[in-house]
């Protein structure tokens, strides 16, 4: 152990000893250090004086043409360095002033002097006036979460619909086709056109408007008054436009193509116009629109649709996703005090979806069974369907596209709306309101019949199990996918209110409505197999009508700053008579209730 650390010692000695016997040669063959370069930069100086007197403090100099500056002190001067050697403008530019430029030559590692002469300061040039207005955005004598949207806002904000428009508002989510209002359902939302309500009272549907048939949209989502009844999300009130005495209208056309910047790139058209004014009768006038939303979706079916081309760019013919709306109402002045007006609204939804099992496109071996029928002796072909193929294996492959075999869902709307008000003082107005809706949905394959559809379950697979070339049970080779819908559901409706401010500080209002519904339902599954002797296999049938009213009376009470919502509503409700006492739970055949209301508001600022 001693004698491995004597070695590291002598070791070390020898190091250091060579090291110092090599430092003097390698001084010596060290280069010499170069001399300084010549200076390529210069600075430039001066001072700046109002009528050569008094110093202009706190003015901007520039060298323009580089980024080099400064600024002057409190005596006027100033000094700029590191300024490249050449010639250059020198601005000043003093508030109060008009500014200045100076020719300057900048000579290598010397100081340019430069001073500016300024004349008096300019007179404060006075303005024009800028007028701000502010609009109170909170109503301080509601109870109720109200919010609107103008006709005006409609158009400004990027949206297809009324629906899209809505949700853009606080407490509102758009999901699924439907409204949320803070969480609710939504079948809790409800609709009304010029205070007639347009919801499916059977499944909760809503009816769609024309952007440009809206005057104006209330978005009610808490708080409602009595004469909100039915609803336990939200309301939303839309008022809609009348003719003037002026013939005027609006055209126009949304694309997703030629650098709209709305672009969705899936085949988007959307044609809008709306026009109005007056009519040959004295005091009647018109609005009309028409409201063209033509798309594919982002899952493409594949579904085979003729379309043709006008002038090259404009595509004409349903496509897999397709909205139109359409608005017509009259409006009669009989005397000052007095309207009448009539209104028509008119809604149609075609929609082909994308089924994933029906999505194919190719060819499939078809063989026929020959049978000679007993009765007459007449030959009848019964279709058997084999494997399937991309391309025709032989003659007896046919081409089949699965898409065209998929339902499509055909919705319409259609309401008649008469409204008469009356304003019996300048305080006290009387409002009657008659209507009816129709709600009316198909969902089938083609338009067809149930016991028109082609295939029975299960045998849309039977080409491509066991013996088939891809043996791939999960597309069907042929076939109509085996669903079937037909719904509709009436609404008569007949309401009247009447609203005074003949008391002072009071606002009242009381109103009645009458109500009859009529809902008939058919849901197929295999709508071309029988149960029980009627098609389908799966069978849901039911035809429901029944009556239901209204009343309510609410005052708005204003005092000091104060305000106070009070009111109470009655609902009348009964399942109809085709409902056997027997099932009813209660054994009674109507139900009402009393459903008291009270808001408060207070401004707190």
């Amino acid at each position: 152990m001693f004698a491995s650390n004597r070695r590291f010692v002598v070791t070390l000695v020898a190091v250091l000893s060579l090291l110092a016997f090599a430092a003097p040669a390698l001084t010596q063959t060290r280069p010499a250090t170069p001399a300084p370069a010549a200076a390529t930069t210069g600075r430039i100086s001066g001072r700046a004086l109002e009528k050569g007197k008094d110093p202009v403090t706190f003015a901007d100099v520039r060298v323009l043409g580089i980024k080099a500056g400064s600024m002057t002190d409190e005596t006027g001067a100033f000094i700029i360095t590191g300024v490249p050697v050449g010639t250059y403008q020198v601005k000043l530019q003093a508030i109060g002033y008009d500014p200045i430029i100076q020719t300057v030559q900048v000579n290598a590692g010397q100081t340019a002097v430069v001073n500016f002469t300024v004349g008096q300061s300019k007179e404060v040039t006075q303005v024009e006036t800028i007028e701000v207005r502010a609009e109170k955005r909170i109503d301080t004598k509601s109870s109720s979460t109200r919010q609107s949207i103008s006709a005006e806002k409609l158009k400004e904000i990027p949206v297809d619909n009324l629906s899209q428009a809505i949700a853009t508002k606080a407490g509102v989510v758009a999901q699924g086709g439907e409204l949320h209002f803070r969480g609710g359902r939504g079948g809790e939302v409800k609709f009304q056109f010029d205070g007639v309500e347009a919801t499916d009272p059977a499944f909760g549907g809503s009816a769609n408007i024309a952007n440009l048939a809206v005057a104006g949209t209330d978005v009610l989502s808490g708080g409602f008054d009595a004469e909100y009844g039915n609803a336990l999300s939200g309301v939303v009130s839309v008022s809609t436009k009348e003719g003037s005495d002026r013939l005027g209208g609006e055209v126009r056309w949304d694309t997703d193509r030629y650098g709209d910047p709305t672009k969705t790139f899936d085949n988007y058209d959307r044609f809008t116009f709306g026009f109005g004014g007056p009519t040959p009768v004295k005091n009647l006038t018109y609005f009309a629109t028409y409201e063209g939303s033509f798309s594919n979706t982002y899952l493409k079916s594949g579904m085979a649709l003729p379309h043709r081309t006008l002038l090259d760019f404009i595509q004409l013919g349903n496509r897999q996703s397709n909205q139109i709306n359409t608005n017509f109402k009259l409006a009669y002045r009989l005397n000052p005090r007095n309207k009448l007006t009539f209104e028509t609204i008119n809604n149609r939804t075609i929609q082909t979806p994308y089924v994933h099992e029906w999505s194919r496109q190719g060819f499939v071996a078809v063989t026929y069974d020959t049978t000679r029928s007993p009765a007459d002796g007449s030959i009848n072909l019964t279709p058997r369907y084999g494997s399937w193929a991309q391309t025709p294996v032989d003659s007896t492959y046919q081409a089949v596209n699965l898409a065209d075999h998929v339902p499509t869902l055909d919705d319409r709307y259609q309401q008649f709306t008469a409204v008469w008000t009356n304003q019996l003082s300048d305080k006290s107005v009387w409002t009657t309101r008659a209507a009816s809706l129709d709600f009316n949905t198909r969902n089938t394959v083609g338009g067809k019949d149930p016991w028109e559809y082609s295939i029975q379950n299960p045998f849309y697979w039977s080409g491509n199990i066991g013996f088939g070339t891809e043996n791939n049970p999960y597309f069907a080779t042929h076939g109509d996918v085996p669903e079937y819908l037909k719904r509709q559901t009436r609404v008569y409706t007949v309401k009247t209110d009447y609203s005074t401010r003949r008391w002072k500080q009071h606002t009242w209002k009381t109103g009645i409505e009458a109500r009859y519904n009529r809902t008939q339902n058919l849901s197929l599954q295999s709508p071309n197999t029988e149960s029980n002797g009627l098609p389908g296999g799966t069978r849901s049938e039911f035809v429901n009508f029944n009556p239901e009213g209204a009343a309510y009376v609410q005052d708005r009470w204003e005092f000091e700053g104060l305000v106070l919502n009070a009111g109470v509503r009655f609902d009348f409700f009964s399942p109809g008579a085709q409902i056997a006492a027997l099932d009813l739970k209660s054994g009674k055949r109507y139900k009402q209730q009393f459903s008291p209301r009270l808001g408060i508001a207070y401004p707190v600022s």
